[in-house]
């Protein structure tokens, strides 16, 4: 791998909404070229001529590439040229570790922007086929869920003696862009069992069931949230060792919310299949209702457990939006690639990191702020969540 300056990131899916909110926040915050790449040159050139009109100046360190990840080659010839490399394609259920491997053979750092359980969990267990003092740094699920989500359960409760339960919660805004692959995900998760951990060992749940109201601060305000499959059942209890974790999310309309649980609570009685297959129609009604509402989003966590005077407590941190909220989803993977492009290799983290210590209070705050964004602390907060 090259220690040359500037460096390159190569951004596989490039040309999707949320590998274009990352180009453009690299362009932005580093100096780093990017290699943007989609599974045909035409969509790459697209992607590009998007940011471009986004970003201006900064598009002239864009570079396009076709990759698909079904081609082995072409991936492995792609990151050979790059000083990382970041997965931000989908859905991710369906993606094979091309991208992964590669990046263990040619000892390239490796991100991505999984927001499904299944493939981290891959991404983990093909890790543990590798010695671990030959890795990369390796940040799997490193989006809103669970880069942002861990780092704010650490930050709530800092010193705490015991975390007995990790809740977070993500508030979508209605006009936020509809893209056809976050849409099928949220169908696909609707009525579907998952695994949760609690006090005991796991407990089997449904997509969108299990209401329970958090209060983000301003604009947001309190949100009815729902137990949706996450990353976060996974990483959460593993990184904060507290036995009980939760992850909801909430749409600002409570219409969509209700029509939501009427569709989870048919498919648990197999009264239909899975409702992803009605994308489109979904995806065209969402979008007729994107006049309403706001812009604002929000991503927060609540813990609980005994404090450093051994007292039951209950801390709450948010970062809340109120505009550009799906930049908070790349905002974790521009922090680490520069951080680990600035460290000469031999300084370099190896192996899989954490979710929960990557970034301290202070610098969050920083890199909240150059956004537009705020983060919010309450290390003593109120019971204002209920089921």
């Amino acid at each position: 791998m090259r220690e040359s300056d500037p460096r390159t990131v190569l951004v596989v899916g490039g040309s999707g909404y949320f590998g274009r909110l990352l180009v453009e926040d690299l362009l932005r915050r580093t100096p780093h070229r990017v290699i943007l790449t989609a599974r045909t040159i035409g969509s790459a050139e697209q992607g590009r001529a998007r940011v471009e009109s986004e970003c201006g100046a900064h598009a002239a360190r864009i570079e396009v590439a076709a990759c698909s990840l079904e081609h082995a080659n072409t991936v492995n010839s792609l990151v050979q040229r790059c000083d990382a490399a970041v997965c931000a394609a989908g859905p991710f259920q369906r993606l094979p570790l091309s991208l992964l491997d590669a990046c263990l053979a040619h000892g390239c750092p490796y991100l991505d922007l999984c927001d499904d359980r299944g493939y981290a969990r891959r991404v983990c267990a093909r890790l543990a086929e590798h010695d671990e003092r030959s890795q990369p740094p390796v940040a799997t699920a490193w989006s809103a869920v669970s880069a942002l989500t861990g780092a704010l359960a650490r930050i709530a409760a800092p010193r705490w003696r015991r975390l007995d339960r990790a809740r977070s919660f993500l508030a979508t805004g209605n006009r936020q862009p509809r893209q056809r692959g976050t849409v099928e995900s949220l169908l696909h998760s609707l009525g579907r069992p998952f695994a949760v951990a609690c006090e005991g060992g796991e407990r089997e749940e449904r997509g969108w069931t299990r209401p329970r109201d958090f209060a983000f601060p301003p604009p947001v305000g309190v949100r009815r949230c729902r137990l949706v499959d996450s990353t976060d059942h996974d990483f959460l209890p593993r990184w904060l060792g507290t036995p009980s974790a939760e992850f909801r999310v909430g749409a600002e309309l409570g219409a969509l919310n209700r029509a939501a649980a009427a569709v989870a609570w048919l498919r648990a009685r197999r009264l239909i299949s899975d409702p992803a297959r009605f994308t489109t129609l979904c995806r065209a009604a969402m979008t007729m209702l994107g006049r309403f509402g706001s812009e604002a989003g929000a991503v927060g966590v609540e813990v609980l457990g005994l404090d450093g005077q051994g007292r039951p407590g209950r801390a709450t941190a948010s970062i809340v939006a109120h505009r550009d909220a799906p930049m908070m989803a790349v905002m974790p993977v521009t922090i680490m690639t520069q951080r680990w492009l600035g460290e000469s290799a031999a300084k370099r983290p190896t192996g899989l990191q954490r979710h929960d210590d990557w970034i301290d209070a202070q610098t969050l705050d920083a890199e909240c702020r150059a956004r537009g964004f705020h983060l919010h602390i309450d290390a003593d907060a109120p019971e204002t969540s209920r089921p």
